[in-house]
């Protein structure tokens, strides 16, 4: 890495950040509930993808802009809806996955399980359900060039 200027910003980006936690953000973030902490940690690795994304300070100023609703384009454009509509779903179920209500409602079903080797061959069925639909989702994805082909 290092083929260009955008990784002396994303490490200055990065030290700011640090010093300011370490000048007491990190005190004040840590009486926050771990939902904002949580928003807090990705809106800043937000911001820092968009350095790496452009090349020069209007881009990444005129994109960050955008990200905080500026630049004219509106909070939600007709892209917004129609990935909304085609991928809402899938959203809210991944949503949902990613906390730990799945992980406990199983853990209770098999507690509470008559049958225990039933659970046993569930498991494997509901993995390779997950494998067959993650493959349909990556062959239905349209071409996406290599990301750090650039660098």
């Amino acid at each position: 890495h290092g083929a260009s200027w955008n990784f002396v910003l994303w490490g200055a980006y990065f030290a700011c950040f640090l010093m300011l936690e370490k000048a007491g953000l990190l005190r004040w973030l840590q009486r926050l509930p771990r939902l904002l902490r949580n928003a807090y940690a990705l809106t800043v690795i937000a911001f820092s993808w968009v350095l790496f994304a452009f090349e020069d300070w209007p881009m990444i100023s005129r994109h960050w802009q955008a990200m905080l609703g500026g630049g004219g384009g509106g909070i939600a454009t007709p892209t917004d809806f129609y990935l909304l509509a085609n991928y809402g779903l899938l959203l809210i179920i991944l949503a949902v996955a990613a906390t730990p209500w799945p992980r406990q409602t199983v853990h209770q079903l098999l507690a509470a399980a008559k049958h225990p080797w039933l659970a046993e061959l569930f498991y494997p069925a509901f993995m390779a359900l997950i494998l067959v639909l993650s493959t349909a989702y990556l062959v239905d994805a349209s071409y996406n060039p290599f990301l750090y082909f650039r660098f």
